[in-house]
């Protein structure tokens, strides 16, 4: 997968004729270890104009997301708002546990459209919601924007 800056995710595809800059990036997790590579590209030329890659304990997991966010930001030499600088360094819960609750729960409403049970699906994910609001006691205006869509759209159904 690609993100597209700003925010536009897109599937890999060497036609993406409106992208400029591109992250590409991977995961991976072993037990409570988190290796995340990320990469800037010039789409235009193919470029890469960065790279790196971040082993950590799993409990650091927000702190590698911050770091890449500012250190695109600098490769960017781009100017941030407050409201901006604020998203990328605080954190969306300091439990890394609900997060991954709350991605898992994400990815099932990404992909539920395919699913063959799509209520079974969503209750899945209601489920995963629940325990991650539960271990942590986060409310949807601690989230980011697309986390309160996603929440919003589940308590919908």
């Amino acid at each position: 997968m690609r993100v597209v800056l700003p925010h536009t995710v897109v599937p890999r595809d060497p036609n993406c004729r409106n992208a400029v800059l591109v992250i590409e990036g991977g995961v991976q997790r072993v037990a409570n270890r988190v290796r995340v590579t990320a990469r800037l590209v010039d789409a235009r030329r193919g470029e890469q104009k960065w790279a790196d890659s971040y082993d950590r304990e799993l409990a650091d997991v927000f702190s590698i997301q911050s770091q890449i966010a500012q250190t695109i930001v600098a490769q960017l030499q781009a100017k941030l708002l407050p409201r901006e600088k604020a998203a990328i360094e605080v954190p969306p819960t300091r439990d890394p546990v609900a997060y991954d609750l709350f991605l898992r729960a994400r990815d099932i409403v990404d992909s539920y459209p395919d699913a063959q049970d799509q209520k079974a699906s969503l209750e899945q994910a209601i489920g995963l919601l629940e325990e991650a609001t539960d271990a942590t006691r986060i409310l949807p205006w601690r989230l980011p924007a697309p986390h309160v869509r996603t929440a919003s759209s589940l308590a919908l159904v």
